[in-house]
This record gives C-alpha cells, sequence and structure tokens, in this order.
C-alpha cells in the first residue's frame, strides 16, 4: 500500500461519525482497489471522487443485484466525503469537485447515456 492510499485511508478512519463499520471496510476496499488501478495522483479530494466513480460504476454494472447496494452506499458515502474535504481546503476546491464529479460525470458512466 501506498503512503497515499495510507493517508487517504487514514482521513476516512478519522470521520466523525464513524459510517457503519460494514460500509467502511467497502470503502477501504474501494479506495484500496482504486489506487491499486490507477497510480495514485492528487490529493485525498480526487482520489475519493475516483473511488466513488468506481464504486458507482460498479453498482450501474451490477444495478439488478442487490449487492450492488453497498456499492451504491459507497459511492455516495465517497463523492460526499470527498465534497467534505474539498471544502475544508476552501470554497473554489469544492466548486471545483462539484463540477468535476458532479451529476454529469455520473451519468458518463450509466451505458444508455454514454
Amino acid at each position: 500500500m501506498s503512503s497515499v492510499t495510507a493517508d487517504v485511508l487514514s482521513w476516512l478512519e478519522a470521520r466523525e461519525p464513524r459510517p457503519p463499520a460494514e460500509l467502511l471496510a467497502h470503502m477501504r476496499r474501494v479506495v484500496e482497489e482504486q489506487t491499486a488501478a490507477d497510480t495514485p495522483r492528487g490529493d485525498i479530494t480526487t482520489i475519493l471522487a475516483e473511488a466513488a466513480l468506481r464504486a458507482f460504476a460498479v453498482a450501474v454494472e451490477h444495478c439488478d443485484d442487490r449487492a450492488a447496494a453497498t456499492d451504491l452506499l459507497a459511492a455516495d458515502a465517497l463523492l460526499t466525503y470527498a465534497m467534505e474535504a474539498a471544502a475544508g481546503t476552501g470554497g473554489d476546491a469544492a466548486a471545483a469537485i462539484a463540477r468535476v464529479y458532479g451529476g454529469t460525470r455520473l451519468i458518463e458512466l450509466i451505458p444508455e447515456h454514454t
């Protein structure tokens, strides 16, 4: 595990109130998969947002399976945390994350919209 991945996971673990254990474990797995698949670059905000997109893509791909609900919850939580991290650095960063990772980007991950 890279130090960037460890930093992101530590940041996630420090959130209060803590997410439910099963959801946190799933988010950890998604972040680890994302950073293993793509050389971690950027800050915590970007890594969390990219992991959110990864989880959302899995949820869309498996939308007929009830287990996809966990991926959808993880995507929502990771994108929310990305916004929280961005907001912590200032309004401009939060606005940038909303533009890059907002609804348009999510819609692009739905097959019939590509």
